[in-house]
């Protein structure tokens, strides 16, 4: 028994808002009848002990060559995963053979958000995306901890922005890729958390910077 990955195709699930599915196809030669052989699917995932075994969706027994559709649904966003088919022989319980693909669920991702804070309730804004990245830009969300007002930006590829915030005190920062104009809307980014502190002049302030400059012009004349 021969079997190969012919290709997958990895498509995020709109429904649960949460989770990729993969459709993967394989190609399968056999000089016998498939009646005696079971084709296994399985998803092994690298950061976790475990994995979960599929069903396929179609085969045909009565031939000698095939194609296998597995339909593998679950799949975390920002994880590694290993997609092994298996042909077993039912009578013999051995494998076969086997053929095995890598899948990264983190397309069009960015990699991190450096913030950095200028003062005066202004912060840098910088996203870092993989070096293979063609997403044009990540749009970034600042969250109030305690008011929970929301103020986002888009940012194009590879610069950095000073954005200012009008109140006072901590922020939560989410950043999600931009691709084809559309956010993405999974992020491989943890949120972070900057804290903002905005000088505000009182009158007297005001007055005394007045005094200062009307001193300092006549000093100079």
């Amino acid at each position: 028994y021969n079997i190969s990955i012919v290709n997958y195709t990895l498509i995020f699930n709109e429904t649960s808002s949460k989770y990729f599915y993969v459709e993967l196809l394989n190609f399968i030669q056999s000089n016998k009848r498939f009646c005696d052989i079971a084709i296994v699917g399985k998803i092994q995932s690298w950061e976790e002990d475990a994995e979960k075994y599929y069903s396929p969706e179609n085969i045909a027994t009565d031939m000698r060559e095939t194609y296998v559709l597995y339909i593998m649904d679950g799949l975390e966003p920002c994880k590694t995963y290993t997609a092994v088919i298996s042909v077993i022989n039912t009578l013999k319980n051995i494998i076969e053979n086997e053929d095995n693909v890598t899948i990264t669920s983190s397309p069009n991702s960015i990699q991190d958000v450096v913030l950095s804070t200028e003062g005066n309730g202004s912060v840098s804004v910088r996203c870092v995306y993989e070096e293979s990245s063609t997403v044009d830009g990540c749009y970034v969300i600042f969250t109030h901890t305690v008011s929970r007002k929301k103020a986002s930006f888009y940012i194009t590829f590879d610069n950095s922005t000073l954005i200012s915030l009008p109140t006072n005190g901590v922020y939560t920062v989410t950043a999600y890729a931009i691709t084809n104009m559309t956010i993405v809307p999974w992020s491989c980014v943890q949120p972070k958390e900057v804290a903002l502190t905005i000088t505000t002049k009182t009158a007297l302030d005001l007055y005394s910077s007045s005094c200062t400059d009307g001193i300092t012009s006549s000093i100079i004349d």
